[in-house]
């Protein structure tokens, strides 16, 4: 054995029984936070997708309505389609 591996000690069993809990938890956290890691990741994509099914059906109402590209509007709370003016027509 070398120097640094030759025993000087031990630690008490009940401070190796906790440092062996403590060990079990960080591992069983890292563990959790990877499983959240992955949800997070399928929300995100699911947000990504709603996305872009609401571009989808906006472009479709805009195309509908005849509003030509380029051209702000917005859907009121009462489903009324509005253009919105031009700050240089202000």
């Amino acid at each position: 054995m070398t120097p640094s591996q030759e025993p000087v000690g031990k630690a008490t069993p009940e401070e190796f029984a906790q440092l062996q809990r403590l060990r079990d938890e960080i591992a069983r956290g890292t563990v959790d936070i990877g499983k959240l890691e992955c949800l997070k990741a399928r929300y995100l994509n699911r947000i990504c997708m709603c996305e872009e099914e609401a571009g989808a059906v906006l472009s479709g109402i805009a195309q509908r309505e005849g509003i030509p590209d380029g051209v702000d509007w917005h859907l009121s709370p009462d489903n009324q389609i509005k253009l919105e003016k031009d700050p240089k027509e202000m």
